[in-house]
């Protein structure tokens, strides 16, 4: 937003002389000050789709068997489902309980199973309580 604005300035004083060279002037300086944005959101979105693009690939390998895990947990009583806590600690297998980078736990409770496990924010009144969750 700063960078709009401080755009804004040279923009108005080339539009009001209406000579063709500021406002050539006026683009070249806009583009080397939003260059480095511009590649910098290239490279984010880049990493993004190769990310995205690995774990498709590795859930479409792991895909049966998933779907025999949700298939058998939804074929038994009711009750909720602990996969690991996805939290980086050494005492804490969910960690690297994974398919690509998309914890199990996750893809679980996604499907619609009753899940016991951190979730993607901590603002639920059970946080405090998987924080401290000791599963031995």
């Amino acid at each position: 937003m700063l960078s709009a604005t401080a755009l804004a300035i040279p923009w108005r004083w080339a539009v009001s002389r209406s000579n063709l060279a500021y406002l050539v002037g006026a683009l070249i300086l806009t583009l080397l000050i939003l260059s480095p944005v511009y590649i910098e959101r290239q490279s984010y979105l880049s990493l993004n789709a190769r990310e995205k693009q690995e774990n498709q690939q590795a859930l479409k390998a792991e895909q049966n068997d998933i779907d025999s895990i949700i298939e058998t947990l939804n074929g038994l009583p009711a009750g909720r489902v602990y996969a690991g806590l996805a939290v980086a600690s050494e005492n804490r297998w969910g960690h690297g309980y994974r398919i690509g980078s998309i914890p199990v736990a996750q893809i679980l409770g996604e499907s619609g199973i009753d899940m016991f496990y951190a979730t993607l924010h901590q603002y639920s009144l059970v946080s405090t309580v998987l924080s401290s969750f000791d599963q031995n």
